[in-house]
């Protein structure tokens, strides 16, 4: 890279969305979720409709992203550790080639996020940190608690950083301070993930689908595109090459868009997906790889719930004595069944959540 002409040198933009499955865009046959911008990019650009994860986790997938490694090479291997601060990344190549380089979003290449999904070990690790102290707690929410932290001149090879770290409506990191100087109330952005989160309306199905407190303006979508678009025309006022890497952390729950981000669905179509989710024709302009995935979950949730209604048509209350004896071995508290055996409900598992009013 560092041999070709200052003019020749491409700027790179690296958009990545977070817990969007393949088949959740326009472009590959869906019709329910429109997303006319990533439509057009497809349209003039090239589709991988055969391309897999190393890993359907998020932080060993995302390691993966930047070092070109598979998890057992890099050693994320669940969301439970760090990237190594010293490993290799593509943008360390660009950083080091010359290019501005930028992180603009979700990063998850540190647990700060879910340093709390294992319960600690309590004990040393196999080998020394060579790395200096609070080289992993960067993208620890409390860190930002008093405004943000100073950055290392290069983070995994990003110069420049402004972090999204939450999801749903609570917001923290660099965005924070973003929001708050836009006029954001700090107890509306700060907020528990739970169903205490304030919220304009919420789902009557499930708590993790709701409107925010606030508008579209301090949303994390606007954030990333908004921080992104300038730090692009700083670069370009400058002369250099770019890579940004804008990384929405939607639409990954709690799925909270503020009301003027979602689009009413047309007449009809938020009913037939309520009655079946994979009616026939909708995989019709799927990708191969794609629609044979929905053939085989259709199929293999077919049998599951097959199985488990006839288990359950079939079987007899298990004695108490046996429930007891299955607490105690779970470590749960010791009680005995209060009500009839249960029988598995009918409800569609695709039905959509819907907004109590």
């Amino acid at each position: 890279m560092s041999d070709e002409a200052p003019g020749r040198r491409p700027n790179v933009l690296f958009i990545i969305t977070d817990q969007q499955r393949a088949d959740h865009v326009g472009f590959a046959g869906n019709e329910i979720v429109q997303t006319p911008n990533l439509d057009a990019l497809a349209a003039r650009g090239t589709v991988f409709d055969s391309a897999w994860v190393a890993n359907p986790v998020c932080m060993p997938n995302r390691s993966t992203i930047m070092t070109g490694r598979m998890p057992t090479a890099h050693g994320v291997i669940f969301n439970d550790r760090s990237l190594d601060w010293g490993a290799n990344t593509f943008v360390r190549q660009f950083l080091a080639a010359g290019w501005r380089t930028a992180l603009i979003g979700k990063s998850h290449l540190q647990h700060g996020l879910s340093r709390n999904a294992v319960v600690p070990i309590g004990s040393s690790g196999a080998f020394d940190d060579p790395w200096p102290p609070g080289w992993n707690t960067l993208e620890d929410h409390e860190s930002f608690a008093d405004g943000p932290p100073d950055f290392p001149p290069s983070f995994y090879g990003f110069e420049h950083v402004e972090l999204s770290i939450d999801h749903g409506s609570r917001i923290t990191g660099h965005h924070l301070q973003w929001a708050l100087d836009r006029g954001g109330v700090y107890e509306q952005l700060v907020v528990p993930m739970t169903d205490e989160a304030p919220a304009k309306r919420r789902s009557d199905r499930w708590w993790q689908v709701y409107e925010p407190p606030y508008g579209p303006e301090l949303h994390s979508t606007t954030f990333v595109a908004e921080q992104t678009s300038a730090f692009i025309e700083e670069a370009a006022a400058g002369g250099s090459p770019w890579l940004v890497m804008a990384s929405f952390p939607d639409p990954h729950h709690p799925m909270t868009p503020p009301k003027r981000m979602v689009r009413p669905p047309r007449p009809g179509r938020h009913t037939a997906l309520a009655v079946d989710c994979r009616r026939p024709g909708h995989g019709a302009r799927l990708p191969p790889s794609v629609s044979s995935a929905h053939r085989r979950q259709a199929a293999g949730w077919s049998r599951h719930v097959r199985d488990r209604s006839r288990a359950h048509a079939s079987a007899s209350p298990p004695p108490a004595e046996k429930l007891d004896r299955d607490d105690r071995r779970r470590g749960r508290p010791h009680r005995r069944p209060s009500i009839g055996w249960a029988r598995p409900t009918t409800r569609s598992w695709c039905s959509p959540p819907t907004m109590a009013t």
